[in-house]
């Protein structure tokens, strides 16, 4: 996946003017590891969120505490063993929801405001 694409070279024509459009393989593989940094990032912000469980006296910073409330509005925190897909799809999910993040970040801008 982190090679890149131009060392994915064919030859089509017995070394002769092989020129080659790797556009569409490196664009293939880009969509794919999108995907992948998505789930990854989903289960670091369900990691994070969990974490968080215990610090909740601490208090969190604007924007953390409302990216944690929006995760905690589909996933609950864990209590017991259960299995992770679902979570991990709600989260990937939100984090792949334009509006989601804009609540986050319409909070941290109404914060910011007011100082």
């Amino acid at each position: 996946m982190a090679q890149p694409a131009v060392v994915d070279n064919y030859v089509t024509s017995g070394l002769q003017e092989d020129h080659l459009s790797l556009g569409t393989s490196a664009a293939l593989k880009l969509h794919k590891v999108l995907g992948n940094v998505t789930q990854i990032l989903a289960i670091e912000y369900l990691l994070a969120a969990q974490a968080f469980e215990f610090l909740k006296a601490q208090g969190f910073g604007v924007g953390t505490g409302a990216a944690w409330r929006l995760l905690r509005e589909r996933v609950p925190a864990y209590d017991e063993d259960r299995w992770l897909a679902p979570d991990i799809a709600s989260s990937a999910a939100l984090l792949k929801d334009a509006t989601s993040l804009e609540r986050v970040f319409q909070h941290c801008r109404d914060h910011a405001a007011t100082l």
